[in-house]
């Protein structure tokens, strides 16, 4: 289940103007990896990565405050004024801060489809570039075997079912299909280019919008 918190901050944070890019997929499909070569483009300086908030234990490979801000599951009761969304997502807690994002940059991140439908649904004021990656589905089972050095097979096989479920009516504005690497790499230009071009146009448009008053 995803929750709306609804803080005292929230009229004032709703005034404000985002621009989004959420990566979402299927696990082992790549998120991590396509988000990582957007963030190469993080010089031009318009790019802002969203670190979410989780209470899963960390990953081998991942970096506190890097990947996510890892926390104890009572971080997000306590401290629920601090977010705009959170999800109980298969067992662990996450959730998108109000600080996270930038409203002078192009903020990228990762988040589930549920997640995503929430935003879309309590906050015009986030304007979202959806964009899903997909992979065959071998491909995600041996990823998947072989990202940990011990793997939990039940939860892995646990995954992929409740993915199919989670993503039976889902609806990206773009899907980039990670079924070679050439092809995986080749696509991060052209969906950065739109999403730049997307949230210039944007903050010409709210510029133009604001000098009409």
């Amino acid at each position: 289940e995803t929750k709306s918190i609804m803080s005292t901050t929230d009229t004032e944070w709703k005034k404000k103007k985002y621009s989004l890019v959420a990566i979402c997929g299927k696990s082992a499909t790549g998120k991590d990896t396509f988000l990582s070569e957007l963030l190469k483009y993080s010089d031009t300086g318009v790019l802002n990565k969203k670190v979410s908030y989780t209470s899963r234990p960390m990953r081998e490979g991942e970096v506190n405050g890097l990947d996510y801000r890892f926390v104890d599951g009572s971080y997000f009761s306590e401290n629920a004024e601090k977010f705009i969304e959170q999800e109980d997502f298969r067992g662990w807690q996450y959730g998108t801060s109000i600080d996270s994002l930038s409203e002078n940059c192009l903020n990228v991140g990762i988040f589930t489809p549920s997640g995503i439908e929430r935003l879309k649904a309590l906050y015009p004021n986030i304007r979202l570039l959806v964009v899903e990656i997909q992979a065959p589905l071998q491909d995600r089972v041996w990823r998947s075997m072989h990202r940990e050095k011990y793997p939990n097979y039940e939860e892995i096989c646990r995954r992929l079912i409740v993915d199919e479920i989670d993503f039976k009516d889902f609806k990206p504005d773009f899907v980039v299909f990670n079924d070679s690497l050439e092809h995986f790499y080749d696509a991060v230009p052209g969906i950065l280019k739109v999403a730049i071009m997307d949230y210039l146009d944007y903050k010409k448009f709210l510029k133009e919008k604001e000098e009409k008053k």
